[in-house]
């Protein structure tokens, strides 16, 4: 594709509509904005068309506004009194759009479209311990979800830190627990029992990009560009179906414990 030097609120539709993105999809957002390039209407209105595209066909739009470099424990790592994330600018302009921002710790999102089934997705993270449970907003993706990555590779794809959750390859956290705490508008704070991804080794999503063969093998993502961007929209329950493949055909090996490309034998047919 060649690059643009300015990208109108047509051309962006246009790129958005060649993804593929059915009505009513779930999807999440990783974003890196200086790859986009410039566009009409400047980061907001990309924000906009990019919530209209997904919302206005019944669909449910997350955008990731962690707190997790707060963590520590007996620390307020999310305070709902103010618009803070360690994100970048595009997860700032979502937490000023009035969208429901979830009861997560220190991997909160924030979630725009129908009420009800914001209001369920939010409701999900009001009983997690862990940033990507099994039974919290990002492995619902896996039930017909969708990841948008724009202008990032798979080392951003925070579902696959959920995926590892329902898979139940439990070597990603540490042993201990924190108390992480969240205040809420009201001003009260409530302390949570929480558990962090063990980074002893690093931290493991470096090691994802290695997977995207794997998911493009197996039709798992469509490719495209937004503004300059190049993006990649995947299924997650496409992702977590492979994934399943490959640590079946592993046998106790670790996919992710090298930096060595993933053995073909383990996800080819």
């Amino acid at each position: 594709m060649l690059k643009k030097s300015y990208y109108t609120k047509e051309d962006i539709k246009r790129q958005l509509s060649s993804l593929g993105i059915p009505e009513g999809a779930f999807v999440i957002v990783h974003t890196a904005l200086r790859c986009v390039g410039d566009v009409e209407g400047g980061a907001e209105g990309l924000f906009d068309l990019i919530r209209e595209h997904i919302c206005s066909k019944g669909g449910v739009l997350c955008i990731p506004t962690h707190t997790w470099d707060k963590a520590a424990d007996g620390v307020v790592s999310l305070d709902l009194t103010k618009e803070e994330c360690c994100l970048g600018a595009f997860s700032k302009i979502a937490l000023s759009k009035g969208g429901v921002r979830t009861e997560n710790p220190t991997h909160s999102v924030v979630i725009f479209g129908d009420f009800e089934r914001v209001e369920a997705l939010a409701k999900l993270e009001r009983a997690v311990n862990f940033p990507t449970a099994a039974n919290g907003v990002y492995a619902e993706l896996a039930k017909g979800g969708y990841v948008l990555l724009l202008g990032v590779d798979q080392s951003k794809n925070t579902f696959l830190h959920a995926a590892d959750e329902i898979l139940g390859v439990h070597n990603r956290w540490e042993d201990g627990h924190y108390s992480v705490g969240i205040k809420y508008p009201s001003g009260d704070v409530v302390m949570r029992e929480w558990r962090m991804f063990d980074e002893r080794r690093g931290d493991i999503s470096h090691l994802f990009p290695k997977l995207e063969t794997a998911f493009r093998y197996h039709g798992c993502i469509n490719y495209g560009f937004v503004g300059d961007a190049p993006t990649q929209f995947c299924s997650a329950e496409g992702m977590l179906d492979t994934l399943r493949l490959i640590y079946e055909r592993a046998e106790g090996y670790d996919p992710l414990s090298d930096d060595f490309p993933i053995p073909p034998k383990l996800f080819c047919v």
